[in-house]
């Protein structure tokens, strides 16, 4: 954050638009600045341990009510 990096991640993640692919999706940490003009989000990493990490922010999201900004399609692989 002190580089930029969030802001910056804001800035490019919020112009996403339709069908988004996330390669190198890692722990997901762009969940949150994805915005209504996606209609369905893939996210994926080789790495399956963080591919866990992301399904627990998923799941733990979708448990909070705090995905109303992500599509109802959402994948991880």
């Amino acid at each position: 954050e002190r580089m930029g990096l969030e802001a910056l991640r804001a800035e490019l993640v919020g112009q996403a638009r339709g069908r988004v692919l996330e390669i190198g999706a890692g722990t997901c940490r762009n969940l949150r600045h994805y915005t209504p003009g996606v209609t369905a989000l893939v996210l994926a990493d080789a790495a399956p341990e963080m591919l866990a990490q992301c399904r627990e922010k998923l799941l733990q999201r979708a448990a909070d009510g705090g995905r109303p900004h992500l599509p109802r399609d959402v994948r991880t692989e």
